[in-house]
């Protein structure tokens, strides 16, 4: 027996038991079996929960906030952290709430046994050696959270919530609305879903036929929230409509009383009112004017009217407001937060291969930094787990991220993840679930060593084959830090397979690495979770049947002309190979040319929309860069230079009506000097946008220039739904294809 350890079996027989005192909270009782679980399911032995020690021959104490302990309690107080304590032949395993009791019990079986709660599938997700002498060897110590709110939004999938509890997670899809199931795992609780301003409160089946004028005035009319696809937002200048969702509000709380937090989330989407007193210039505390153009302009619009709702909450009831900063509301407003808002920044546009110090993430940082100015009151939400079939290091950004935040007390986080299920994305867990279980591992603590965490998963998944898998995504990984390009929550796998490993001549030593690693694996689960890695990774090292796509020099700029029948249209070559999300053609055509002379590139597009009615002019007063969700439009990216030289990614999309938005890198204050023409038709409409290569930043003809493109066709007179060339990924270089021009 080593020094200070306690049997828990022998020869799977039990010789401990648990101790859960009488009436203790069911959040306590749940880890009392959740530790007699998994030591039948390691040793065989079935430990005995009893209210009162007996004569074991050793005993684990379950117990919240017990005398004796002042000194954990304090430092554990404010947390679901935990302290393990022995004396004889008691190990009290200690807490100052019931959820670090639940934490304490995962967290000491992983640190006295080789157990690891690998992914969410219940059936290959948990790795263990089985050994019928189990013994615990690290029984004095104390482990608290440096966040305190920690975990993943992956949808109402039970398995995905029993892993994240096992990482000790304390936020899961469940906390936003079902007070039992989070009292019965500790979970942080709050109510209202998601998105929810017209989902939840301002119904349109109860207030669009008397009161349109409390949804948004757009292109002259009333927008139901239905016309859009991803409903709309509110007028937030209506003072009726201030009062009617207050009144909503209230009776959800009334009905609802037992959360501490009420979420009111903006729309997705940037669907703003354009009414005469939304537009109208804001006075600011300063007695200035905040104009319209103002990059804050919206987002001080709504947390105005937020305002109005966090104080009446307060003063009515005590209880606080969550909310996004998300969108238009990311930006940091010019006006002071009410004390009892929480915010959730969630940086959307951020380049996830890059910490949120790094060069191409000042904005980010910027606009954290100018949160925590107005309020402490911050949540960091990121979006870390929307990894595709693709081995994302994600786990190295996260750290850097989680780090920053931590030092500047942000001590809440939670982000987006797929769930572990055939309907969610269980492929992306095949190849990316050691990244998954480290976001897990570094939401309770970011300072801990990633390269350590990544050896603990490869050793207890893999057991002999640890060196050769981690050779695998180390190959991947060098590549992907190497390479320039953005990452983003929508990558696309294929595009990434291609650049970071196929074109890169990676291929060969990812299947060698593979090869010997399904030689060596030793563990039966191990054998399992590497065969579904194998799979991806070896469906994914195809070879990419995407050519160049070629565009003919013309001596004299090209005439507009809409069907693109005449020369030197007709000699430069088409393409219509455009892909919904899910693969399939798109069902609308589009078309699209490229020429080019000695300084500009001319880029034509011709869109069939046989069941949208156009409009018959063209409309050219919007405002730039306002993202028009529900309309016909198309988006093209090519790469040029940054003021520095270094290669940068342009994006032009263009409407229907001739409204533009523009970015450079992301940023839409790049507003870039182009020629854009529109002609419509009844059934289809026509565009041609001419580029100077100058304003792509270069000095003379380009060479070795990428691009893709994407159209958005509303062919249902409701929805815009997007179709990607090639299966490209916006934003994503690595998913572009070579522009040779001949």
């Amino acid at each position: 027996m080593a020094e200070g350890a306690l049997w828990l079996a022998r020869e799977g027989k039990p010789v401990a038991e648990i101790v859960v005192p009488k009436g203790a909270d069911q959040v306590v009782v749940l880890a009392g079996a959740e530790l007699q679980k998994w030591v039948k399911a390691i040793s065989g032995a079935e430990l005995p929960i009893v209210a009162t020690p007996t004569n074991a021959e050793s005993v684990i104490a379950l117990a919240v906030n017990p005398t004796g302990y002042a000194d954990d309690l304090a430092a554990l107080k404010g947390t679901d952290g935990y302290a393990v304590r022995t004396n004889g032949k008691t190990v009290t395993l200690l807490a100052a709430c019931p959820k670090g009791i639940l934490n304490g019990v995962y967290r000491m079986l992983y640190r006295n046994t080789d157990i690891i709660w690998a992914r969410p599938n219940p059936k290959i997700g948990t790795c263990f050696t089985p050994k019928s002498d189990l013994q615990l060897t690290q029984t004095d110590y104390l482990d608290k959270p440096a966040m305190v709110v920690r975990g993943w939004h992956a949808g109402l999938d039970k398995d995905m919530e029993n892993w994240q509890v096992a990482n000790c997670s304390n936020w899961t899809s469940f906390s936003m609305g079902n007070a039992e199931e989070c009292a019965a795992k500790g979970l942080v609780s709050e109510y209202g879903g998601g998105h929810n301003l017209c989902g939840l409160y301002m119904r349109e089946e109860k207030y669009y036929a008397d009161h349109p004028e409390y949804y948004p005035l757009r292109h002259g009319r009333r927008m139901k929230p239905s016309d859009a696809s991803h409903s709309t937002q509110l007028c937030f200048t209506n003072p009726q409509m201030t009062q009617a969702f207050l009144k909503e509000l209230d009776e959800h709380i009334k009905k609802n009383p037992t959360f501490d937090m009420y979420r009111v989330l903006i729309e997705d989407n940037y669907e703003l009112c354009e009414c005469d007193e939304c537009l109208k210039p804001i006075p600011l505390a300063d007695g200035t004017l905040l104009d319209n153009k103002d990059k804050a302009f919206r987002s001080t619009q709504f947390y105005l009217w937020l305002n109005i709702i966090a104080k009446h909450v307060k003063e009515t009831c005590g209880k606080g407001i969550f909310t996004y900063a998300y969108f238009f509301t990311e930006i940091p407003p010019k006006c002071a937060v009410e004390e009892n808002i929480h915010v959730c920044f969630c940086p959307i546009y951020k380049n996830s291969k890059l910490g949120i110090t790094a060069e191409g993430n000042q904005r980010v940082q910027t606009m954290l930094d100018d949160w925590l100015k107005l309020t402490k009151n911050i949540t960091w939400r990121d979006y870390y787990g929307l990894c595709r079939p693709f081995p994302r290091p994600i786990d190295i950004v996260a750290a850097e991220d989680l780090r920053y935040c931590l030092d500047h007390g942000v001590i809440r986080t939670y982000t987006e993840m797929y769930s572990d299920t055939p309907g969610g994305k269980s492929d992306s867990w095949d190849i990316n679930s050691l990244y998954f279980w480290m976001l897990a591992q570094l939401v309770w603590d970011a300072r801990q060593d990633v390269n350590d965490l990544r050896r603990q998963f490869l050793e207890r998944v893999y057991g002999a084959a640890a060196k050769d898998v981690g050779e695998f995504y180390s190959i991947v990984e060098k590549s992907w830090y190497k390479l320039p390009g953005v990452s983003k929550w929508n990558d696309k796998p294929r595009g990434n397979w291609q650049f970071y490993v196929m074109r890169q001549g990676l291929d060969g030593a990812c299947k060698a690495a593979l090869a010997r690693a399904k030689a060596a694996v030793d563990r039966p689960a191990g054998k399992i979770l590497l065969e579904r890695l194998c799979k991806i990774a070896e469906q994914s090292m195809q070879p990419a049947n995407i050519v160049p796509f070629s565009t003919k020099y013309t001596k004299m700029p090209p005439p507009f002309d809409p069907g693109f029948k005449a020369e030197p249209w007709t000699k430069t070559e088409m393409t219509d190979n455009f892909l919904y999300e899910n693969g399939i053609r798109q069902n609308v055509r589009t078309e699209v040319r490229v020429l080019h002379d000695d300084e500009n590139f001319y880029i034509g597009f011709k869109c069939a929309a046989p069941r949208v009615k156009m409009d018959p002019k063209p409309r050219k007063d919007d405002p730039r860069d306002a993202w028009y969700q529900t309309n016909e439009k198309c988006e093209l990216f090519l790469t040029g230079l940054d003021k520095d030289g270094k290669i940068a990614v342009y994006q032009i999309v263009f409407t229907s009506f001739g409204s533009i938005y523009d970015s450079m890198n992301g940023d839409k204050d790049w507003n870039g000097s182009f020629d854009l023409k529109i002609k419509k038709y009844d059934k289809s409409w026509s565009a041609m946008v001419t580029i100077p290569y100058s304003t792509l930043g270069y000095k003379g003809k380009p060479h070795n220039v990428l691009t893709t493109f994407l159209r958005y066709s509303n062919d249902n007179g409701k929805k815009a739904t997007p179709a990607f060339w090639n299966d490209c990924t916006p934003h994503v270089m690595s998913t572009f294809t070579e522009l040779k021009m001949k």
